[in-house]
């Protein structure tokens, strides 16, 4: 019982018999609802279920619980819940073993399981070894689901059919579950096997087929058995075409539906280290936003004070709770600890847009990041208030993981920033088209939604951004997208997963293409934007300018010509 930790405890010998355990709950509710001593239950248990006193003893104890339950009114749901936990037993014992397994299991993702599930989900996973702890936010239950069944619930001679998200058959975060041999390892070897699976068939329902769920889909056939080896097939059938409903009939389905063999699907294993793949990084962390995304408040009747400007939270729509419901922040803080901030809505092709504000805690002096101590120790007395009310915030509100200025400079994301480069190219993290401009000798800081590379020349960023940005290399990489409702969806660093080879003066396509850039850069700063402009809306302007233009027809064919030299490494 979540409430109090209390165990509502059901001896095995009665578990693992559906027919009797459904015989004793109904019982103890029907007699917890007339408020009836426990010595009515073991009479009853001794007069039609002979059982082991001691089973018969744990049985009084737990109605007793029921018992107490109902008399707090808190009994509803119980005889479900017990339901619910005790038929997978039953159904895990060797006689009781299934011939074939159907299902959809939960796609629930770790990002947003409860702290608790996350560290159980997380144990569980390492134990089977499924765990991908570097992209663990993209992990959710349905591979855990899928290994879990096949060890409780299959015979040896047993068929398992599951409908998995279409990333289960390429997708870093179910590397481990695609090896088919699941227990804890050591490297690459699995110590001791808690279950195997060779996989036998597959049926792709990308976003080729719709509608059909929110997020792209597959089935996966498999056996229990295999080991070490191939337990993928070499091919899958991939469904495309249009559903007269969600809810199809399979007759609906067999006339609107083409199928066709194609390979199982690219696994982006292979990652490339050469040219800019391992150049570019991730931006700062700020969060929580509301502690450290700020707005210029209004001055009041005594002015504005240009040293220590008062500022206050920027609030938006997108906050989640805790945060949603904190109080917002309104003090002055130093100026000189109010940077300008670029987040992801922050770049449109070839241009950078508006930046905000945020509070950072960066001295130049020191070269370090102050905490609400130290700051008032400098005699930074607005910005020690600041921290002091954010701090006091984390430490009721966050996990408890890291300081405050820890969380700020996650995997030294933002330090790594100082000080700001001359000449740095930008690129949005996500998007359904790609966003890339320069950024010029400014004090600004990169939020985690763009990734960012400091570049030696004006050439080089204008190489790079004209890349970036052509629908060829969208294109290009489209495969190794994660896919949603809309298609692929968010680049990460997908883009740079393609043949880029590094910036040559001296060769002439490398030339064209940051001519071409410059050239495209003129037209997108020239775009008329309304102050207000949605950033989508902003993009979509910029992106007409240039084909209107011809420039992006020009980039795109020089690059497709690059990325085919970059391949063939010629």
């Amino acid at each position: 019982m979540p409430e109090e930790g209390t165990l509502l405890e059901f001896p095995f010998d009665v578990a693992r018999d559906p027919a009797l355990f459904d015989a004793v709950i109904n019982r103890m509710l029907e007699l917890s609802g007339q408020d009836a001593a426990g010595d009515g239950l073991q009479a009853w248990l001794q007069r039609t279920h002979p059982l082991p006193p001691e089973t018969v003893e744990k049985l009084a104890q737990t109605y007793e619980l029921l018992r107490r339950l109902h008399a707090e009114g808190r009994d509803h749901i119980w005889g479900f819940v017990a339901r619910n936990l005790v038929r997978p037993v039953w159904l895990s014992q060797q006689e009781q073993r299934a011939d074939v397994v159907v299902g959809n299991p939960p796609w629930l993702s770790y990002r947003y399981m409860e702290r608790g599930t996350q560290e159980r989900f997380r144990e569980e996973c390492q134990r089977r070894g499924i765990w991908m702890g570097q992209v663990a936010q993209q992990q959710d239950l349905s591979a855990y689901f899928f290994v879990r069944c096949v060890e409780l619930y299959l015979k040896p001679t047993a068929v398992i059919a599951f409908v998995m998200p279409f990333a289960s058959m390429s997708r870093r975060q179910f590397e481990g579950f695609r090896t088919g041999v699941y227990g804890a390892r050591r490297g690459k070897r699995v110590q001791q096997a808690l279950a195997t699976v060779q996989f036998t068939e597959a049926w792709a329902l990308s976003d080729n087929v719709q509608p059909m769920f929110p997020v792209p889909s597959c089935v996966l056939l498999g056996r229990p058995g295999g080991g070490e080896g191939r337990v993928l097939p070499a091919t899958v059938l991939a469904a495309s075409g249009t559903l007269p409903r969600r809810d199809a009939s399979l007759a609906e389905a067999d006339a609107n539906l083409t199928w066709t063999e194609i390979p199982w699907p690219t696994e982006r294993a292979a990652r490339i280290s050469s040219g800019y793949a391992t150049r570019f990084r991730d931006g700062a962390v700020v969060f929580p936003s509301v502690l450290f995304r700020v707005q210029l408040a209004e001055a009041g009747r005594l002015g504005h004070n240009p040293t220590a400007p008062l500022v206050e939270s920027r609030r938006t729509r997108l906050e989640k709770p805790p945060w949603k419901s904190v109080p917002t922040l309104r003090r002055n803080v130093e100026a000189e600890f109010l940077r300008a901030l670029y987040l992801g809505e922050s770049v449109a092709p070839f241009r950078v847009l508006e930046p905000i504000l945020a509070v950072v805690p960066w001295e130049q002096e020191s070269g370090q990041l102050l905490d609400s101590r130290e700051a008032q120790r400098k005699g930074f007395v607005h910005l020690a208030g600041w921290l002091a009310e954010a701090e006091r915030l984390w430490a009721h509100h966050g996990k408890g993981r890291r300081a405050l200025t820890e969380q700020l400079d996650y995997y030294g994301q933002l330090t790594a920033q100082f000080p700001p480069a001359p000449i740095r190219v930008l690129y949005a993290a996500s998007g359904t088209l790609p966003a890339a401009a320069i950024v010029r000798h400014q004090p600004a800081l990169i939020e985690h939604k763009l990734y960012w590379f400091s570049v030696e020349n004006e050439a080089e960023g204008h190489y790079l951004v004209a890349v970036l940005n052509s629908e060829t290399a969208r294109k290009t990489a489209e495969h190794l997208q994660s896919r949603g409702q809309w298609g692929a969806r968010d680049f990460d660093k997908v883009l740079l997963s393609l043949p880029i080879p590094r910036y040559a003066p001296s060769n002439v396509l490398h030339q064209e293409l940051a001519k071409a850039a410059a050239h495209a850069e003129g037209l997108a700063a020239a775009v008329p934007l309304k102050e207000g402009t949605h950033f989508v809306r902003a993009r979509q302007f910029i992106r007409k300018a240039l084909q209107e233009d011809s420039v992006a027809g020009r980039i795109d064919r020089l690059v497709a010509a690059l990325l085919e030299i970059g391949a063939t490494g010629e």
